[in-house]
């Protein structure tokens, strides 16, 4: 039973009961800074917590006000099997003994606050995978099913199944819900693909994760989604209060004795490297922050502090009973000794403490894309339509045509980092006009608009020049070309762009803005704003997307130092670089 779901027939607590938080640490979007792709280390996790998380010495806790977990009270239907009793807990009968949380009430009113800190952490949502109109969903250890039957209620046209290794779920659920007591690690034998399938703090749950992703892609529909939302572990913190302390004690003994168990309850940071090695591709890893208690400023840090605190408070026996008694070399009294210490600083505001989230999004594409998870486009020069399982034709972009910039772009050795926000600008509001009363609603060359994803992933590896160098050479493997990069390729590409200086453009000194018209017909379709010089003012050049269509300019200028000063204004001389 994963620790990610509640008993939904004592109370249905739903997103409507989240307090309302403030918005100031993390963006709604998974494309925001602490979003990344493929590869994310641990280190661009903690820049994540560093960015967001800071002390409130101050002490005060005005910004939660009266808050107050949810619990829930009412029956449940544990009557399918006879749970195995050992130490005052329950544990689940089936495979008896592999997954070591206890399935109590006293554990699932935990799972039910618990379940309140993922929809606070998500903003009241249950996913975040950009899924339309799914039929068939699957959420592995589903727990108590609070997950899977709010799912089926919000989305009553899709068939919803929940399997988990303790038959906890309630009695009464939505129709189109239905439980089943399985083994994530056995062979999956379902009938019917699965549009989505979701996993919620799975840590602690499998000997070998890896088993349960490569499952997961054999049973997903092509263009499906795979959604797992986990816990990294150990707990840290932002400086060295945490060491020395009996939480960092508690939490040291009970991952080493699970370890010695065979469960290594530290491998949610090798989640990219399973899915990748699965076939999944456009992967998206999210950072968020749960803080051992309300010690971080800022009303929703603090909220989601309380919350995580109040879980830990009422979970660490649980969480370390079985564990530290069957492996760890202590006995029943010993464990209740160290979590009573434990629980002592969970109270204490000078430990600077934090547990990461992470959210990994996993699609995956018609599996003849999926032999190589970095790519999106199996053409470098001409993307070109594709067949999918079904004998459909799928069309495959690539980043470079995502983001509108030209196919030549792909021989060059350093694109701008202004250009790339450029573009990437430019192709939110064009394929999103919504987003700016400004802009108006564009089509690419084959007649679709790309997803908010789909750019932010291009933008994301062309703008890392090691993703983007490794981007350029799958395509190259895939065009089978001789000379991308060579000196033909160069010949090629200098006819694909026109470049000028500066001051051959117009310029509108009152609005501070340099232009020039385009053979599309816009009179101002290459548009050059003082922000924009000052942005690439290092660059010395700026690359310029015409704004109604896919043409694009290369404009010289050069930097002014005054009085030692940098970027004191552009200068309109094309030969003159940064002096």
């Amino acid at each position: 039973m994963a620790s990610n779901d509640s008993q939904n027939a004592r109370s249905e607590p739903s997103a409507a009961t989240v307090p309302e938080v403030g918005h100031d640490v993390v963006d709604r979007t998974p494309t925001a800074g602490n979003s990344t792709v493929s590869g994310t280390s641990n280190t661009s996790a903690d820049e994540s917590a560093f960015q967001h998380l800071n002390v409130d010495y101050e002490d005060h806790d005005s910004a939660i006000g009266g808050m107050t977990p949810m619990t829930s009270t009412m029956s449940l239907n544990s009557s399918i099997y006879e749970f195995v009793e050992e130490n005052g807990r329950t544990y689940h009968r089936y495979k008896e003994g592999k997954y070591m949380l206890p399935n109590d009430a006293e554990e699932m009113d935990r799972l039910d606050l618990q379940h309140q800190l993922w929809l606070i952490t998500l903003y009241g949502k249950l996913y975040l995978a950009p899924i339309c109109n799914p039929h068939n969903v699957l959420d592995i250890g589903t727990g108590t099913g609070i997950w899977a039957i709010e799912f089926a209620n919000s989305h009553p046209s899709a068939r919803v199944t929940g399997s988990d290794l303790s038959p906890i779920q309630p009695e009464y659920v939505p129709s189109n819900c239905q439980f089943e007591v399985d083994d994530a690690e056995d062979d999956w034998n379902y009938s019917q693909p699965f549009d989505l399938i979701h996993g919620r703090a799975l840590v602690t749950c499998f000997k070998e994760p890896a088993t349960v992703i490569a499952s997961a892609f054999k049973a997903l529909t092509p263009g499906g989604y795979l959604e797992f939302q986990d816990i990294v572990l150990p707990m840290r913190a932002i400086d060295d209060t945490l060491q020395g302390t009996a939480i960092n004690d508690w939490q040291t003994r009970t991952i080493n004795a699970a370890e010695s168990m065979g469960k290594n309850w530290k491998l949610v940071g090798n989640y990219v490297q399973y899915f990748e090695e699965a076939g999944f591709v456009d992967v998206v890893e999210t950072h968020f922050q749960w803080p051992l208690n309300t010690w971080p400023k800022g009303e929703r840090m603090k909220t989601l502090g309380r919350y995580w605190q109040e879980d830990l408070l009422r979970g660490l026996e649980g969480l370390s009973m079985a564990v530290l008694t069957r492996a760890g070399g202590m006995t029943m009294d010993e464990v209740l000794k160290l979590t009573t210490e434990a629980r002592k600083d969970l109270h204490n505001k000078s430990i600077h403490g934090y547990l990461p989230m992470h959210k990994y999004l996993k699609v995956l594409f018609p599996k003849i894309q999926a032999r190589r998870p970095h790519l999106i486009c199996c053409q470098a020069s001409a993307c070109s339509p594709t067949s999918a399982p079904d004998g459909s034709m799928t069309y495959m972009p690539n980043y470079y045509e995502i983001l509108g910039l030209p196919k030549d772009f792909q021989h060059e050795s350093d694109i701008p980092t202004q250009t790339l926000r450029s573009a990437y600008r430019r192709a939110l509001l064009q394929n999103h006009p919504d987003k700016t009363p400004l802009a108006k609603p564009s089509v690419n060359t084959k007649g679709s608009v790309y997803t908010i994803d789909q750019i932010a992933e291009a933008f994301n590896v062309l703008s890392i020049p090691r993703a983007r160098a490794e981007y350029n050479k799958e395509l190259k493997l895939q065009n089978g070309s001789t000379n991308i990069g060579g000196v033909q390729g160069r010949q090629a590409f200098h006819t694909g762009v026109e470049t000028l200086d500066l001051d051959d453009l117009e310029a509108d000194e009152a609005q501070g803005i340099w232009y020039r018209s385009c053979r599309c017909g816009d009179g101002r379709g290459f548009l050059v704003t003082e922000d924009d010089l000052e942005e690439a003012a290092d660059d010395g050049e700026l690359h310029v997307g015409c704004r109604g269509c896919s043409l694009w300019l290369k404009v010289l200028f050069g930097v002014i130092e005054d009085d030692g000063q940098a970027g004191a204004g552009p200068e309109t001389t094309g030969d003159m670089r940064n002096g």
